[in-house]
């Protein structure tokens, strides 16, 4: 009676396996989803706007994360390929493919050019690997400004303009249409790679984060893997990059900068790598960050005329100072934080018998 009724002993593989093992985990799951399917009819307009975003910014997250996190291969590349999907699109957009061809064309896109930038990364490791994918970075940087520049200077300022999508019979012309196509995304993705994770790719990427001369002695195919993690990480990147695209509706080369790069990797560490709920901790943190900034100027008032002097330093000093103490005193990020105030809870009574008989 009392395992059937506590709900966290497992006692069998089977129940291993499930994600939400609790009562609480699947009550939590429940309210959440309720929350954000009602969220447009509360929420302004701008509010719709910034939770789109921030769908679009979990999924590029939940991608590193799965290269980072899960496979130990660090990269500064994940902008550059945000900037191949999105381009790509913009280029299959315009010779007429409809919007959900132009979806898995872009990450079979992504695909490809992950094995082309996988295969030499299985000869480099930490820093050599992360120069080489800031060197990705920059080629194709250089590749999208001459795409969009096209020997038009009016282009190359303006930026590329790409048409509202179309879903069969649904354009999705508004923000709040787009609300629910990515939440609907989103949702398919997060349990696309917390399930992936689980599996023997999951496993064996964990093995060689962790040490890959020892998972290679234990028969994990090391080099496999590897570009594995790099093909599925650089398919779900370049997903992301054309649904920024679409959404937007304009593309410029100017937007997938080595900043934004380097803003994923934050949202990596600051959330907990090896995560997919530090991958949301961590977009969520890194998204509203600017916001909570912009109303505490907000409320100490600050005049719109020195606003730019303050909140835009204030952003990126706060931003760094954030990175360097979850660095310091809190290498598992936000998750790792969770995770202690949840079993201070979970644990909670026992705890305080512990206590009390120390005190004795």
């Amino acid at each position: 009676m009392a395992t059937r009724r506590s709900g966290y002993f497992k006692t069998s593989y089977s129940h291993d396996m499930v994600l939400f093992d609790t009562p609480w985990r699947l009550l939590f799951l429940a309210l959440l989803t309720i929350a954000a399917v009602l969220f447009p009819a509360v929420a302004g307009g701008h509010w719709i706007h910034t939770g789109n975003l921030l769908f679009i910014t979990i999924m590029g997250a939940l991608a590193l994360n799965l290269l980072t996190g899960y496979a130990g291969q660090i990269s500064l590349g994940h902008a550059a390929f945000m900037a191949v999907g999105a381009f790509a699109s913009h280029w299959l957009a315009s010779h007429g493919l409809p919007f959900v061809l132009v979806l898995p064309a872009a990450m079979a896109i992504g695909a490809v050019l992950g094995i082309v930038v996988g295969a030499p990364a299985l000869r480099l490791r930490g820093l050599y690997l992360i120069v080489a994918t800031v060197g990705f970075h920059y080629i194709v940087a250089f590749l999208c400004n001459e795409y969009q520049t096209g020997g038009d200077m009016l282009q190359a300022l303006t930026g590329l303009q790409l048409p509202h999508p179309e879903l069969w019979v649904v354009t999705l012309d508004s923000p709040r249409k787009w609300y629910f196509f990515l939440l609907l995304v989103l949702a398919c993705t997060t349990a696309f790679c917390v399930n992936l994770a689980r599996t023997r790719p999951g496993r064996a990427w964990i093995a060689v984060r962790d040490r890959d001369i020892t998972a290679a002695a234990l028969g994990i195919n090391v080099a496999r893997y590897k570009i594995l993690a790099f093909v599925v990480s650089s398919a779900l990147t370049c997903m992301t990059g054309s649904l920024l695209a679409h959404f937007l509706g304009s593309l410029s080369a100017e937007y997938f900068s080595l900043t934004l790069a380097i803003s994923y990797l934050a949202m990596v560490v600051i959330g907990g790598a090896g995560s997919s709920a530090g991958a949301y901790l961590g977009a969520i943190f890194v998204t509203l960050l600017p916001h909570a900034i912009t109303a505490v100027f907000e409320t100490i008032g600050v005049t719109p005329k020195n606003a730019m002097l303050y909140i835009v330093p204030s952003q990126i000093a706060v931003f760094g100072i954030a990175m360097i103490l979850f660095l310091m005193f809190e290498p598992k990020g936000l998750i790792g934080v969770w995770g202690r105030i949840r079993t201070y809870f979970e644990l909670w009574p026992l705890r305080q018998s512990i206590l009390s008989e120390r005190r004795r």
